[in-house]
């Protein structure tokens, strides 16, 4: 589990927070995206869009690597350690 200590960005679609991992204490970027900001479905596909150039450039030196992504009923989260 993963607790948002504060913010670090926003955008168009979300929020980045700061997150601390319950249990190790590691830090990570946790990006929070409102589903009601994904107002047509060319919002969506650039949120989806955005995921798969992530997964693409996984461990990649210079680029965060993506952990996770979940969706719920109102959000979409994304974690970057």
């Amino acid at each position: 589990a993963v607790c948002c200590v504060r913010c670090t960005g926003k955008g168009a679609f979300g929020i980045v927070r700061l997150g601390i991992n319950k249990t190790s204490g590691a830090e990570a970027a946790v990006k929070s995206i409102s589903k009601a900001k994904l107002v047509c479905k060319e919002d969506v596909k650039d949120v989806q869009a955005e995921v798969a150039i992530m997964n693409l450039v996984a461990g990649h030196s210079n680029v965060v690597t993506l952990k996770v992504c979940t969706i719920t009923q109102s959000m979409g989260g994304c974690l970057w350690p």
